[in-house]
């Protein structure tokens, strides 16, 4: 059975850390007023760790985020349905997004 944790908003916590087999950091940038907060929070640290980092509200802080990402937009469908919009910032994602679209 593989190991499930409990993965939640970090409503009242800017950066939540969960250590598995790849390290994963959940940043919750909506409190955030620009790039700068997010710079002072420590974002070379989980940004360039190897390991992955899942920002909402990505928008608030964009200038301080590496040139190469992958982009997620969830939208809200319905009360049953969502929709992911996955782009690739750069080469290293292509891979990614290819992959997705091909398991779709």
């Amino acid at each position: 059975m593989a190991d499930v944790r409990a993965v939640r908003s970090p409503t009242f916590i800017l950066v939540s850390e969960y250590d598995a087999k790849v390290r994963l950091t959940h940043v919750d940038a909506y409190r955030l007023s620009g790039p700068g907060e997010l710079e002072a929070l420590g974002s070379d640290d989980f940004l360039f760790s190897g390991g992955v980092t899942v920002i909402e509200w990505a928008d608030r802080v964009e200038a301080a985020l590496p040139e190469e990402r992958l982009r997620v937009t969830c939208r809200h469908e319905s009360e049953q349905r969502r929709s992911f919009r996955f782009v690739a910032l750069g080469r290293r994602y292509e891979s990614v997004v290819q992959a997705l679209s091909e398991g779709a």
